[in-house]
């Protein structure tokens, strides 16, 4: 079978489009899957940040819930490793505290309303970009109400998260505090995922080598995809395409009056004119000059030689009758 340059142009046509669809789609089905997956490891690391400062709340409480008892709270803060600073007050009165609690934290913050839980506050004596901490504010009761300070590490030391090489790029919001990974937190914003109970937010995005595991796999997963397209493609191509029927082509040939004859004279020994040859041949509108190699087999198998023969017998009739000759000649 002989290929020129159209059909080059086919099947390269037929084999580029359902690949590059194929490895576009893939591309984009790693893209949801990476996302997904961040969302869902995000969401677990909430549970499990949730779980950790709704034990943290709870030891900080239980701690301070003697407010005026100062021995008694020194004790119990001396079991909670990762909390040094705390200050219990009584209507606007202090009443315990230790005494650094005010080099991290201004005294006007008492006087403010705080709600019990964990909340995100600037240090003291510090500008929008200086290191923020947390603060634990106990339940307000007859007795007092109790605080507690927690730095940025002190906090992260505290959740002791494992770490995760598929997902290296975890960022910790707490309120507007980031406490994990602030180089990241541009880059994990659209993965985050908030806490209802705490004003925590996680964000999550796939370590670059899991970008490319996961993109390559899915890329490669399209390639036999798209060859199948092709495939399929080429099967329903030549399914709806009409076939190319030889012998139909003849019989169109006779009636549109393609064939011709070309008479060959015949000379004797004697170099004296004897007669003509009649040589039948085809000039198709498509496919040009067909050789009589091709149609002559396909007029004996399709048994198409008598109105052949009748169209040949008829074309030299209306041939001689247009020539003058003195003589007769064997044809």
């Amino acid at each position: 079978m002989k290929f020129d340059k159209q059909d080059a142009v086919y099947y390269l046509v037929l084999l580029c489009v359902p690949l590059f669809f194929s490895v576009a789609f893939g591309l984009y089905l790693s893209k949801l899957t990476i996302d997904k997956h961040a969302e869902e490891f995000g969401a677990f690391y909430l549970q499990a940040v949730e779980r950790k400062a709704t034990v943290l709340a709870t030891q900080v409480s239980m701690a301070l819930s003697e407010p005026e008892d100062c021995r008694v709270i020194q004790d119990r803060m001396a079991l909670l490793p990762n909390v040094e600073h705390y200050i219990t007050v009584k209507n606007g009165e202090i009443l315990c505290q230790s005494n650094q609690f005010f080099d991290w934290v201004d005294l006007a913050l008492l006087e403010k309303k705080i709600e019990p839980g964990i909340h995100s506050y600037r240090k003291i004596d510090a500008d929008e970009s200086s290191e923020k901490v947390l603060v634990v504010a106990t339940e307000k009761t007859q007795n007092g109400q109790g605080f507690v300070v927690l730095t940025k590490p002190a906090f992260h030391e505290y959740l002791d998260l494992a770490s995760s090489a598929r997902y290296s790029k975890l960022t910790i919001w707490f309120g507007s505090a980031t406490l994990v990974g602030k180089c990241y937190a541009d880059q994990v914003i659209e993965n985050s995922v908030s806490s209802d109970k705490y004003h925590i937010r996680i964000g999550a995005s796939a370590s670059d080598s899991n970008v490319n595991k996961t993109m390559a796999m899915f890329v490669l997963s399209s390639i036999p995809i798209a060859l199948l397209l092709s495939l399929l493609a080429h099967l329903l191509i030549r399914f709806f395409t009409p076939r190319f029927s030889l012998a139909e082509e003849i019989r169109r040939g006779m009636e549109r009056k393609e064939f011709h004859l070309q008479y060959q004279p015949i000379y004797g020994k004697d170099n004296r004119l004897h007669g003509f040859e009649a040589l039948a041949r085809w000039q198709h509108p498509t496919m040009g000059s067909v050789s009589p190699e091709i149609f002559i087999p396909e007029i004996e198998n399709q048994q198409l030689s008598m109105p052949f023969t009748r169209y040949v017998f008829k074309t030299v009739v209306e041939d001689m009758a247009s020539l003058n000759f003195t003589q007769r000649y064997h044809l």
